[in-house]
C-alpha cells in the first residue's frame, strides 16, 4: 500500500480505499504459484525430524498443483507454457540455491495489528531467516525479469529509492514494531527466482543501518498523513 501510494495516489484511492475489483494477471498468478510452492516446501522440511530438504520433485509438485488449481485464470496455451516454464525455473532455482537455504526460518509470516505512532501496519513476509549474532534477514522472492532500478538505494535523482528497497525496509520496521522478535533485523535480500539472460540467478542483499530505519519511519509517517488529508 505504501509503494502503491508513492507510485500513484489516485490508483491507491481506487484500489485500496474504494476497493474497485480487478482481475489477476497470468504473470501474477504464476508468481503466486511459485511463492506458494516455496512456502509449502519449507514447511515440509521443517516437519521432518532431521530437518532435511525434500527432493526437488516435491517443490515442482506443489507448483504444478497450484497451477492446475488456477487453470481458469489462463488461456489454454498460456497455461501450458507457463506451467512448463515454471517447472524448469524452480528445478534450476532449487539446484543452485538449496545448499544455501537456512533451515531455521519462518515462511509466509503474516504480521498485522502492528502500530507505529498510531499508524496501522501489516504485511506478509516471504521468509525471515535466523542468522548469527542474534540477527535476522528478511527474504523476498521475485519473479519476472531482473530490474536493477527496483532495488536502487535513494539518490539525488530518486530520493525514495526503488520499490523493492522500500519493501524490505518497510518489513524491517514492521518486524521491529511487532515486538515479537528479540533479534535485530540486520539484512534484507531480494532473491530473483528466474535466471537472467545469461542463465545466472541474481540476488540483491543489503545491510540495514539505524539511519535506514529512521528514514523509513519518517516516510511512513509522512505518507500516512497525506492519505489522511486525502491528498
Amino acid at each position: 500500500g505504501l509503494n502503491k501510494y508513492l507510485r500513484c495516489p489516485l490508483a491507491f484511492y481506487y484500489e485500496e480505499v474504494l476497493r474497485v475489483p480487478s482481475s489477476t494477471s497470468e504473470a501474477a498468478a504464476t508468481g503466486l504459484a511459485m511463492h506458494t510452492a516455496l512456502q509449502q516446501y519449507f514447511l515440509l522440511m521443517q516437519k521432518d525430524k532431521k530437518a532435511q530438504f525434500p527432493p526437488v520433485e516435491k517443490l515442482v509438485g506443489y507448483f504444478t498443483s497450484d497451477m492446475d488449481r488456477m487453470k481458469n485464470l489462463f488461456s489454454e496455451q498460456s497455461w501450458q507454457q507457463r506451467r512448463t516454464l515454471g517447472q524448469k525455473v524452480l528445478q534450476y532455482y532449487w539446484t543452485e540455491q538449496v545448499s544455501y537455504w537456512r533451515k531455521r526460518s519462518k515462511v509466509e509470516f503474516e504480521l498485522k495489528n502492528v502500530e507505529l505512532e498510531g499508524i496501522p501496519l501489516k504485511g506478509v513476509i516471504d521468509k525471515i531467516e535466523y542468522l548469527e549474532q542474534n540477527t535476522l534477514r528478511i527474504v523476498d522472492y521475485k519473479t519476472g525479469a531482473y530490474d536493477k532500478k527496483r532495488v536502487a538505494l535513494p539518490s539525488e535523482d530518486n530520493p525514495i529509492g526503488g520499490d523493492y528497497y522500500r519493501q524490505l525496509l518497510f518489513y524491517k520496521v514492521l518486524v521491529e514494531q511487532s515486538h515479537l522478535f528479540s533479534e535485530t533485523v540486520a539484512k534484507g535480500l531480494i532473491s530473483w527466482i528466474e535466471p537472467n539472460a545469461k542463465r545466472n540467478l541474481v540476488y540483491d542483499e543489503m545491510a540495514f543501518s539505524k539511519e535506514d530505519s529512521t528514514w523509513m519511519r519518517q516516510l511512513i509517517t509522512e505518507t500516512y498523513a497525506n492519505i489522511r488529508q486525502l491528498k
